[in-house]
Formats: C-alpha cells, structure tokens, sequence
C-alpha cells in the first residue's frame, strides 16, 4: 500500500506591497532581537508534523531549497535579505523564469518519492509549486492518465497578457489612465495551469478547478470594451477545449456531478487555501490582496466538507496519486493572538481525513 511524503515548498514570490512591508517588519524584529522564541518559518515546518502525528500514513521527507528572501518569514545571515525585499526584484525573479526554476527542483523531489513507491503530497505558499509535482506525475502515468481537480478562488490559467489588461482597466475605472510596462508570458502563480496545458503535462479534459470566482459573467460576452470581452472569451475558449469551471456558488453541487467527467484514472486533488478566505480557511495570502472590504468570502465550512466527501467517493474509483494544500499564510497560521490558525488547521484536517481515510483501504478491484 502506497503512503504520502510530506514536501514543502517554502517559495513566496508574491507581488503585493503590504505583504512586502510585513516581510520586512518581521526582518527588523529579528534586527532588534523582538521575537521571544523560535517559530516556523513556513507553512511545511508548522503543519507537516501536524499532520504526520495524525495519520500513520504519513512521513516527512523534507523541503525544496530556496534563497532566503524568497521564504514568506525570511531569516537575518549572510545574505542581504532586506535590500532584496523589493518589488522590482520579485518581478524580476517571475520575469526571469525563477517560478519555473524552482518547479523543476520540486519535480525532481516528487520523483524521488515516486521512485521511492510513495505519493507526494505537498505544502507550500506560491501555488505555481504543484507545477512541479504535476510534471513528476504526468512523466510517470502519463497525461491521458491523470486527473487534476484544484479547489481554488482563481482560475491559474491566465496569460499574464490578459491579466496586464485587466488591470489596466481597472486603473482607469478608479480614474487613472495608466499605460503598464508589457511583461513576459512567465510561469507564475496565475498562469502555471496554463502552461502545464500548453507543454501536455495535462490535458484540458482531465482538469476541473471548483470554487471559482473570478469566472467572468456572461454580461461581458458583449461588453464594448475588448479587454474585457477578450477576458470573457480566453474563458469561454478554456472550458470549451475541455477544462471544467465550477463557480463558487455552484460548489460542491456541481462538483458531484463533474467529477464523473474526469476520464483519467490516477487522481490529483490540489487545495488552494484561497477556496475559503474569509471564511473556512482564513490563513491564506489572499487575504493581504483583498482587505477589509471584500464582500465575497470562499467556501465556507460546510462546502468545504462537502467537497471533502466528494472527492472521498471519488478516490474509491480511482487512485489518489498525489495532493497538496498550497498559498499558506505561515503568519496567520502559526498566530496564537489570532483564530486564524486554528480554524484553519483544522478544517484542513477534517478535508484531508477524509481522502487519507478512503486512501488507505485501497482501491477496490
């Protein structure tokens, strides 16, 4: 019977200036010997050991290499951590293929689990890692082979083309007409579904993401702006090449029903802890981007049990291969002041109990 390793990816190449700021402050902290103890610096270090404690058929095999900067709680040495804490440079490490780079490194790590007989199941922060996993997976099975089902606010197979557009858009609404410098088509935690689709790592027919809500409305069909009728159908294009989009409000319901469409037999269940800001799953970056205001929280405990007795039945019909839980806050999640942590933990607990329960008895033959 195969078991699950614990990998963590503890890259964090977010571009967001109030993420930055708390980075930074959590570096002077260290600066003037502000932190009363030892803390976990990623979302592996605070939560693997959780879960291997929990679940026999868990063990830890440790977490990919990144520069220090790149971690979401960076640690004071003898690198220059602060002066890298900028902007320019994550834009500059996207834009010069760093998030690809550092897939390749979490394939060769899930490869290594593979060939050890075991299932990789990742932890980590920048959702572009499960890239890595994937591409380990689809060289083993084969893409015709495996099924990928991400529960996921976003859907991460936008060109960053079309996103630059939006946004540009979105300056003008809030009445600045500002024309963004073009960027090239990264691998970036928006985009990496994509290319994962464009290089046949995966096939557009094997992949559903639920819990969606940035599926554009069908009123944008006919918008007279085309940047946003350009959005609508990339969209329209996506799902009808194969790719099934389950809206936040048709969550878990018209999950049941989709999953049955999913012709490969080895399955891959990726959880991105943005599916239930605000609500089910609170420690997530997500929440630094969206601020006080947001009206639209994600999936809320019950849905998220729900999905989590889906996908259950679903495992004693094909072969769980792999599963990750990704976009962790380790700063939300490892607070005591806050219920952040707690509630987040252990709705992943519950989530995932239910997979690794049915995991274990082994498919039926």
């Amino acid at each position: 019977m195969h078991g699950f390793l614990l990998l963590g990816s503890p890259l964090d190449a977010l571009e967001c200036p109030p993420y930055l700021k708390m980075k930074k402050e959590f570096l002077l902290k260290q600066a003037f010997n502000m932190l009363t103890k030892p803390a976990p610096q990623t979302p592996y270090q605070y939560l693997a050991p959780i879960l291997a404690e929990r679940h026999s058929s868990l063990k830890l095999y440790g977490e990919v290499d990144v520069e220090e900067w790149l971690k979401p709680k960076p640690v004071l040495g003898g690198q220059p951590v602060l002066s890298q804490l900028t902007m320019d440079s994550l834009r500059n490490f996207i834009d010069s293929g760093g998030c690809k780079a550092h897939v390749e490194e979490v394939k060769k790590k899930a490869l290594d689990i593979l060939n050890s007989k075991e299932h990789p199941f990742l932890i980590g922060v920048d959702h572009s890692a499960t890239g890595g996993v994937l591409e380990a997976l689809s060289e083993h099975y084969g893409p015709e082979d495996l099924a990928v089902i991400v529960l996921d606010y976003h859907c991460d197979f936008r060109p960053v083309s079309l996103m630059k557009k939006l946004i540009e858009y979105s300056l003008e609404k809030r009445g600045s007409h500002v024309e963004l410098p073009p960027r090239p088509e990264s691998y970036n935690v928006g985009s990496f579904l994509l290319h994962l689709l464009e290089d046949g790592v995966i096939t557009h027919e094997n992949l559903l993401i639920a819990g969606v809500r940035d599926y554009p409305p069908k009123s944008l069909k006919d918008s007279r702006d085309p940047r946003l009728k350009e959005y609508f159908q990339f969209f329209e294009e996506m799902t009808r090449l194969g790719v099934k989009v389950i809206k936040h409000a048709e969550t878990p319901t018209g999950l049941k029903e989709a999953v049955r469409e999913l012709p490969g037999s080895k399955l891959y269940i990726s959880l991105d802890s943005d599916v239930g800001v605000l609500a089910s799953l609170p420690a997530t970056r997500l929440a630094y981007f969206l601020g006080s205001e947001v009206k639209a929280p994600g999936l809320s405990e019950e849905a998220l049990h729900q999905c989590s007795s889906v996908l259950a039945s679903l495992v004693k019909e094909k072969e769980l291969v792999g599963m990750d839980v990704m976009e962790l806050d380790i700063y939300l999640l490892s607070d005591p002041s806050s219920s952040a942590g707690a509630t987040t933990v252990k709705n992943l607990m519950m989530f995932f109990n239910n997979l690794l329960t049915i995991s274990s008895q082994g498919k039926p033959s």
